[in-house]
């Protein structure tokens, strides 16, 4: 059910059986002993379908988020892709098929920020002020006063540190027959590269 067509729009969610994982999922935790205030569904397919995982619970706050189109190009590029082993046509065909997810994705969030008025938090944003997470999604001050985000963290590959923006050394990692891939790609939305502050030059691009 999660995996089969899961960026398909139409794809059919079984939603109560949905609610009900997550809420076995926090009965478990609260059992062993640990308290459970939220939960957090951040599953990137399921923004195609906002509406329905909103639904699932009396209560729940949206807050959206992107990234950079080349630094997110190359995070996916080299993580989930052979990039590294593909010649230079193969670089550019992974680059240029990550692009257009991004713009696909990108579209979508835009069209849920405007549509539900909800917060936009871009990865940039994040990584300059982690706390704006917090206010985003409208947790007070009794919230933020139980969290520290100087606390160094484990992020996928990267070595354990603090929340730190890391486009500059991802973008460095393509090639520039992959930079024009992507900029090939982007380059025909300007709007959406404006709604969420990035530009199509990849040099002006990074921060």
């Amino acid at each position: 059910m999660v995996h089969h067509n899961r960026w398909s729009e139409n794809k059919k969610i079984d939603a109560e059986a949905v609610r009900a994982t997550w809420l076995k999922r926090v009965a478990r935790i609260r059992r062993a002993g640990a308290p459970v205030d939220y939960i957090m569904e951040k599953s990137p397919p399921n923004m195609m379908r906002h509406r329905l995982i909103a639904g699932l619970f009396s209560e729940c706050r949206l807050v959206c988020n992107t990234r950079n189109p080349y630094a997110n190009v190359a995070s996916m590029a080299f993580r989930y892709t052979d990039y590294a082993e593909q010649d230079e046509s193969g670089r550019r065909e992974i680059c240029e098929r990550i692009a257009r997810k991004w713009v696909r994705c990108a579209g979508k969030i835009r069209q849920i920020v405007q549509e539900e008025g909800c917060p936009l938090l871009t990865y940039e944003q994040f990584c300059e002020e982690p706390q704006a997470i917090f206010r985003a999604f409208g947790f007070d001050h009794a919230v933020l006063s139980r969290v520290s985000t100087e606390r160094a963290v484990k992020v996928k590959d990267h070595a354990v540190q603090t929340i730190t923006n890391m486009n500059q050394r991802q973008i460095a990692r393509l090639d520039d027959a992959s930079i024009e891939a992507v900029r090939a790609v982007i380059a025909p939305h300007g709007d959406l590269l404006d709604f969420f502050g990035y530009a199509e030059d990849p040099a002006r691009a990074q921060a």
